[in-house]
């Protein structure tokens, strides 16, 4: 966080156009979905980020700042996916961590 604000990055949490950071976006989940481990669950108690956390990474431009799909949730473990051609309109509606079909975790 602290090199995406040196890059002139908001960290003031007021609305900004979405922007790639080194090819992929990313995304601060804030509930996970029945697929996940422990089931369904929303993150935020009270209006603040208590109950667990999760992110999304996506290639900004598929093929060319990257191919896969990245996930890790509040037990540390990074899944992954390749959404394919489709992946901004696909990782776009991801609003949960939901490990669904096709996320498998990644090979150290």
């Amino acid at each position: 966080m602290a090199r995406a604000a040196a890059d002139g990055y908001n960290l003031d949490g007021g609305d900004v156009e979405a922007e790639p950071y080194l090819g992929y976006y990313f995304r601060v989940l804030q509930k996970q979905g029945p697929a996940a481990p422990g089931g369904a669950l929303d993150y935020m108690v009270g209006g603040r980020m208590l109950a667990g956390h999760a992110l999304l990474a996506f290639p900004a431009d598929y093929g060319e700042t990257g191919i896969m799909t990245f996930l890790i949730g509040e037990a540390g473990t990074v899944y992954e996916a390749d959404l394919g051609e489709e992946t901004l309109d696909l990782a776009g509606a991801i609003d949960s961590f939901d490990l669904g079909e096709g996320w498998t975790p990644v090979e150290e």
